[in-house]
């Protein structure tokens, strides 16, 4: 059985990207989702980081500003070791999990690349990642891969305007990557896929989206406030409310809050090196306003267009 985990990371913010990550995990057997955490309980924890452990949940849970990248690094680079990255810095991971990069923005330059682990020790990663695979041999639950889709700004104002708004953006971003991603993982014969995600902004109907990226309407098995669930030939879409609870969406969660923290690092890097003692922005609203104050005077003279910088919605 072949289980995909998606979710997103940097919705709300005005600055900074859009990431949509996803997992893919094969599973030995049907089993039901909760089950697992009970396979993987050897590696990982959904309460909290051990020495022997990953810590796997709803980012928000897994990284916090008090703490610094430090907990969030190390769990998301030990799945992304497990799925064969080796990246040494931004546009490598980039590159690995969605081979797109906007390269037109200013800040997409080698003088502003993060190194890869920024404080983790790579070998404590690649110890996590064998544990990982190891234990996963054995229970039959194994990470095959990761992919994310990255949205810059420019890029999720154009969709947004495409899309008639950013909700509607962020399911269709969500099952373009889903439908990259089935078709890369084939389902054979008798296998079955099951893709699970968070709802989206409350969503509660999500036919007429599959229909338009899949090019066949679903059947609907379920729509309530707390699941939406659909069947297209042998792949079940499963939408559920606080979706973070399945591992493979928690790991791609966590994976997406990654990439963007990254990308957050560079993006105040490039601005530091043009804005005297610039207090950096994790990108959300209010600091936002208030970054973009202070950096206004070095974008008018550096020609930035405010639309590479700042979301629309």
């Amino acid at each position: 059985m072949l289980v995909l985990g998606v979710d997103e990371a940097g919705y709300g913010p005005l600055l900074g990207p859009l990431v949509v990550g996803a997992t893919v995990w094969s599973v030995k057997g049907e089993c039901d989702t909760a089950e697992l955490w009970t396979r993987l309980d050897d590696i990982v924890s959904p309460k909290r980081a051990e020495q022997q452990r990953l810590h796997i949940n709803d980012s928000k849970k897994v990284h916090s500003a008090s703490r610094g990248l430090g907990p969030l690094e190390r769990s998301a680079l030990s799945l992304l070791t497990s799925c064969g990255s080796d990246a040494t810095n931004d546009a490598e991971l980039n590159n690995f999990l969605s081979g797109n990069l906007d390269s037109n923005a200013p800040w997409e330059v080698p003088s502003c690349s993060v190194t890869v682990p920024t404080s983790l020790n790579r070998d404590e990663a690649t110890r996590l990642s064998r544990r990982l695979d190891k234990t996963g041999e054995a229970c039959g639950v194994r990470l095959l891969s990761a992919r994310a889709a990255i949205l810059s700004p420019s890029e999720f104002n154009n969709l947004v305007a495409e899309r008639n708004g950013k909700g509607r953006l962020l399911s269709d971003v969500t099952l373009r990557l889903i439908n990259k991603i089935l078709t890369t993982h084939a389902v054979d014969g008798d296998e079955s896929a099951l893709v699970l995600a968070d709802k989206h902004g409350g969503r509660d109907r999500y036919g007429d989206m599959l229909a338009d990226v899949f090019g066949e309407l679903p059947v609907g098995l379920q729509e309530s406030r707390q699941c939406s669930r659909y069947r297209l030939g042998q792949t079940e879409f499963r939408f559920s409310a606080k979706g973070e609870r399945d591992l493979p969406t928690a790991a791609a969660s966590i994976i997406a809050k990654y990439v963007r923290e990254i990308a957050m690092l560079r993006f105040n890097s490039f601005w530091s090196d043009h804005v005297q003692d610039l207090r950096p922005t994790k990108g959300y609203y209010t600091d936002a306003l208030r970054f973009l104050a202070d950096i206004e005077p070095a974008r008018s003279a550096l020609d930035i267009p405010i639309e590479s910088i700042r979301r629309s919605r």
